[in-house]
């Protein structure tokens, strides 16, 4: 049997968040608990209470919960670590549901019983032998004074009880309604006011928005350094810091000054402890807390802890964190250092502090370093850390709440647990079908999720009407509606699914998604599709060495964190337009678009069109148009005419545009109805963040293996990349190539090896002039040799060396003849072909 009077004592003041799961672990380590909440309720923060100023006790009010108030942090990343809130399909809960989550924990792990309401802590200070702590409440309900004694106590009273209030010249004589944000209620008594909030953190950015929606006008004045990206309400304003009030107005730093009838002030609120005496060895000023070892610990008493000091932080999650980290120590399971290493490593880090800039009131702030201070207290105490799915979501919404203001609060987030290997896979055209096809195929029993922005397969293949953007503000295909392929279709369809014998040799749009469709059905890939699911952030997690993704699904707008091993990018090349800064684009009075809105050569009937662009995309629609109009000019820098038919006039480079037309290099000017620029596309992948140790400028992406494997984080890669190559049929290979060092089939090179590959290849590409935009390009004999390269290493069956042969005379041709579709294309061998002229 147990002798209770054995057990440690602890007092935990205050039943909100932090005390609730201090209580908990406290309760876990075997200890006698004694919460006291100076409440009716538990919640701390999140009680509504109408009231303001002194509760019927005589004590200040406690919330500062305003009517209607929804969580500004996803419910996903509210709950603590092994008592998530409940599933429910809004992320950002109101403060009731909050409230019901806190009852639940409290039931769930028996608390509620050891928590005594209505009990205001009048004072602490150790016991005369300074081997515990004597803590003196009152009972309000009786108004009697009681007397406990405890072993350990842990001060959970919250930090937004206490308002911080500025000082400015002329307070005392404006003559509207002055208040603080821990007094503000709803935004009712606000109708038809004019409104000065000043302090744009959190509180005050909340506030703004609210109070918007029924005064005349809001005015946010803050001293942020950068003003905030957010997108506010018509009638908000933003404005320096206040310099000083008069009778009715104030005056900013500025110079200028606003009227108004009434201030509120969101300005924070002040740390403090009035029932700690002095003889507790704790400071208080400007909100630094000290002597504190981690943030937590008394150094003098290291029988006394603060839970939830820090902020900028992940709060129940780092309240918890902190509790089970001075529990590890208060119930010995480990030792805590000497008073003197606490010192130490606290001053040592507050030095660091200060050399950064940050002030005393930012002592226990955490923002771009809470993920240090979480891996801190974890290793210290040798506890289970924080999920690093936690923190990056954190990140994520923060950053939402920081950009969208107005919206955030729509967005939806899920965290999905995943088992076995785990492939994600950007994009649902012909690199990523053939990829998830092979990732399932080297590795049965991964899990493989294809992301398609879309609402169906093909990529760029996938032919619309509509041009521009689409719903969801994402960029729409750029195919047009009479293409035919400009390569052969040996090199089009996949090795293990061409392209139907009986076809021409130069198909069709519907003939290549058709071909595509076949495909997702031959290898049952359709339930690893999932459309209309955005890619917004991929990040690497040097925690768990996995990728982070975080995906929006557009018809709901939600966003999900999910993790994976591997990260496969296959979104293609050919949707972020590349449009030329001719001078004169402003003036220029008729139609100017890109390529990539170009739908119909009818569209341009009777007018007069200029092409820019001598590339395939050029010489394709020029032609096209020309049926049409009354005048197509074909503007190129090709040293030679390209072969565009006798119908397209060639011009030199433009010069400038005009009101009416444009003016060339060569002197001559001509008049136009349409400009259309087919100059190209740039690689985009805006998804990516820059820690995942590639960049990309001008087109290249580096360093990659093989230009498909990222170097730096080698479970990384790039599917479909090189171009003047047999399209599928390479990234089909590439696929091979990737999944062979994925699936462990094959052990990856070291990290020099593969930085001494491609800097060999960097280097003969640069004798050859295949730099920047060309550095992916397979001209020449580096086609075959490619192929062959990325085969040999991987151990895999290399592509014929046939169709590299069709590849290159159906490109000669193209550069030779606007007629050079009127050919088939025939194999005879893996080395040969012929070709001959289709009779009219």
């Amino acid at each position: 049997m147990v002798n209770e009077k054995a057990k440690q004592t602890y007092c935990v003041i205050g039943a909100g968040t932090a005390g609730l799961c201090a209580a908990r672990h406290a309760l876990q380590v075997g200890g006698l608990v004694t919460v006291f909440e100076m409440g009716k309720q538990l919640g701390g923060t999140w009680v509504f209470n109408e009231e303001i100023g002194k509760n019927e006790y005589g004590i200040d009010v406690h919330s500062s919960m305003y009517k209607g108030l929804k969580t500004n942090l996803p419910k996903e990343i509210m709950g603590y670590p092994d008592f998530p809130i409940p599933e429910q399909e809004s992320s950002y809960i109101p403060a009731e549901d909050m409230l019901h989550f806190f009852q639940q924990f409290a039931e769930s792990f028996g608390i509620l019983e050891h928590i005594r309401f209505s009990h205001y802590v009048v004072r602490v200070k150790p016991t005369i032998d300074e081997e515990g702590w004597e803590v003196i409440v009152r009972d309000c309900p009786n108004d009697r004074l009681l007397t406990y004694t405890f072993d350990y106590v842990l001060i959970c009273n919250g930090h937004y009880h206490t308002p911080n209030l500025p000082k400015y010249p002329g307070m005392n004589v404006f003559r509207g309604k002055q208040m603080h944000s821990h007094d503000y209620r709803s935004n009712e008594p606000f109708e038809g006011e004019t409104v000065l909030v000043i302090g744009a953190g959190p509180s005050g950015m909340d506030m703004a928005y609210e109070i918007s929606k029924k005064a005349v006008r809001v005015t946010l004045s803050h001293h942020l350094q950068d003003k905030p990206h957010t997108v506010f309400p018509d009638n908000v304003t933003l404005k320096p810091d206040v310099v000083r009030l008069t009778e009715t107005a104030v005056q900013y730093a500025d110079g200028t000054s606003q009227d108004f009838s009434v201030i509120c002030y969101s300005t924070g609120y002040k740390y403090t402890f009035p029932f700690l005496s002095v003889d507790c060895g704790i400071t208080v000023e400007d909100n630094y807390v000290q002597p504190l070892y981690k943030h937590c610990i008394n150094i003098r008493y290291p029988t006394m802890a603060f839970i939830g000091l820090p902020f900028y932080v992940c709060a129940a999650q780092m309240m918890d964190l902190q509790a089970r980290f001075c529990l590890k120590f208060f119930s010995g399971g480990k030792a805590l250092p000497s008073r003197e290493d606490m010192s130490a490593d606290t001053m040592a880090e507050m030095e660091e502090r200060w050399k950064r800039g940050l002030k005393k009131r930012q002592a226990h702030m955490m923002g771009p370093v809470e993920d240090r201070y979480y891996d801190d207290l974890a290793q210290t105490a040798d506890i289970e850390p924080i999920k690093p799915v936690i923190k990056k979501l954190h990140k994520i919404s923060a950053m939402r709440f920081a950009e969208d203001l107005v919206n955030f609060r729509s967005d939806k987030f899920r965290i999905h647990p995943m088992a076995n290997t785990t492939y994600c896979i950007i994009g649902a055209g012909p690199s990523g079908l053939c990829t998830a096809k092979h990732a399932l195929t080297f590795d049965p029993n991964a899990t493989v999720k294809v992301f398609e922005q879309s609402q169906q397969i093909g990529g760029l293949w996938a032919y619309t009407e509509k041009t521009g953007k689409d719903l969801n503000g994402l960029d729409i295909t750029c195919m047009y509606a009479n293409l035919r392929t400009n390569l052969i279709k040996q090199g089009m369809g996949f090795p293990d699914y061409p392209i139907d014998e009986q076809a021409s040799t130069f198909v069709t749009i519907n003939d290549v998604i058709k071909q595509l469709e076949g495909y997702v059905d031959k290898f049952q890939l359709k339930n690893c599709i999932h459309f209309q699911q955005q890619v917004v952030r991929v990040v690497r997690n040097f925690e768990t060495n996995q990728w982070d993704v975080l995906v929006k699904e557009l018809a709901t707008n939600r966003y999900t964190m999910h993790q994976f091993d591997f990260v496969l990018v296959c979104n293609g090349h050919y949707s972020s337009p590349i449009v030329p800064s001719f001078p004169g684009r402003n003036v220029f009075r008729g139609r100017q678009l890109h390529s990539k809105d170009y739908r119909l050569g009818e569209n341009y009937r009777d007018e007069r069109v200029l092409v820019i662009g001598g590339g395939h995309s050029g010489m394709d629609i020029a032609p096209d148009i020309a049926v049409y109009a009354d005048k197509i000019v074909l503007s190129h820098r090709c040293k030679v005419p390209v072969h565009s038919g006798d119908r397209v006039v060639q011009k030199p480079e433009v010069l400038r545009l005009t009101p009416t037309g444009a003016e060339f290099v060569d002197g001559t000017e001509e008049d136009f109805d349409a400009i259309i620029y087919c100059t190209g596309y740039r690689y985009s992948t805006p998804f990516l963040s820059v820690d995942c140790g590639v960049s990309l400028h001008d087109n290249a992406i580096v360093p990659l293996y093989y230009h498909c494997i990222n170097i730096n984080q080698p479970s990384m890669a790039f599917i479909g990349l090189p171009f003047n190559a047999c399209l599928m049929h390479m990234m089909d290979l590439q696929a091979r190539f990737c999944m062979t060092f994925f699936s462990g089939q094959k052990p990856f090179p070291s990290k020099q090896a593969m930085l001494d590959a491609w800097q060999k290849d960097q280097d003969e590409r640069k004798m050859r002039g295949l730099t920047g935009k060309l550095t992916h390009m397979l001209a020449g004999d580096l086609q075959q040799r490619y192929y062959d390269d990325v085969a040999r290493i991987a151990g895999i069956e290399s592509l014929k060396p046939v169709l590299a042969k069709m590849h290159a005379d159906c490109i000669k041709s193209k550069n030779e003849d606007v007629n050079f579709r009127d050919f088939e294309y025939h194999v005879i061998d893996d080395e040969n072909f012929h070709k001959v002229k289709i009779q009219p």
